[in-house]
This record gives C-alpha cells, sequence and structure tokens, in this order.
C-alpha cells in the first residue's frame, strides 16, 4: 500500500486505517488530528510523525497489531507515554532526552504476536529502502 501523501487533508478522517495481510505506513504529514488509529493483520505498521508539530495538545497513537510489527517514529526531544501492550512480542524505545517543547505522544492499543518499537527521529535504523539507496549510490559512483 502506498504511503499516503502529504496532504493534511488526508489526516483528518476519522476511525481507523486497516489493513489485512498488508501494511499500513502513515508518514510525510506536517499536521495530524490529536489521535491516529492504526489496525493490521499478519502485516506491519509504521507511522511516521518525525516531521510533524506534536503541539501543546499532544496526540494519542492507538495500534492493534495481530501478528505483525508496529513502529512509530516520533520528533527529537518528544515524551513518549507508551501503555501499549506486547503479547507474544516485544517492545523497545530508542529515544532522545525529552524537551519541553517537545510535545507529548501516548502510544495504546496492542500488538500480538510482533514488535512494537518506538523511536525518534535520529534514532530510528536505516530501512531496506534506505540501505538499497546507499548501496545503489556506491556502486553507481
Amino acid at each position: 500500500m502506498p504511503a499516503e501523501s502529504g496532504n493534511e487533508s488526508a489526516y483528518q478522517r476519522a476511525g481507523w486505517r486497516v489493513s489485512v495481510l498488508g501494511d499500513v505506513r502513515i508518514d510525510g504529514v506536517t499536521g495530524l488530528d490529536d489521535k491516529v488509529q492504526v489496525a493490521c493483520a499478519l502485516g506491519s505498521s509504521v507511522v511516521d510523525l518525525s516531521n510533524v508539530d506534536i503541539g501543546d495538545d499532544g496526540v494519542v497513537v492507538q495500534f492493534a497489531v495481530m501478528g505483525g510489527n508496529a513502529q512509530l517514529i516520533v520528533p527529537d526531544g518528544t515524551t513518549v507515554i507508551d501503555s501499549a501492550n506486547s503479547i507474544l512480542g516485544s517492545a523497545k524505545q530508542k529515544l532522545t532526552p525529552a524537551s519541553p517543547t517537545g510535545g507529548v505522544v501516548r502510544v495504546e492499543g496492542v500488538v500480538v504476536l510482533g514488535d512494537l518499537d518506538i523511536y525518534a527521529a535520529s534514532t530510528r535504523p536505516p530501512s531496506i529502502g534506505d540501505r538499497l539507496r546507499k548501496t545503489l549510490r556506491r556502486k553507481s559512483g
């Protein structure tokens, strides 16, 4: 499923973004509602808020993932309150120190038979696409 565009109105829709046997990816946004809801079964979900101004009210991200992985990327300096559960999987955070102006992201929901990974923008490991582009640049240069 292609990533949704940076069009702010795409993120004003109510309800869940849902995928079965596929991926849900939300990235490239510059503004959004105070709640993001993502559900997937036998797939992965990525919510990339690294370019979003979290604001004073904060953002709630709700995951419902069965048999897949969930990844959340927040801006550096964001405070993350993680109350999500990972069942038969793992949960990890790799964040930067919180800033008083960084905003707050609350993580809720459940990930079953998968992992929940929360990163700051600067601590996110390179994606497969990032690694492939780097390799291709080396070979062409």
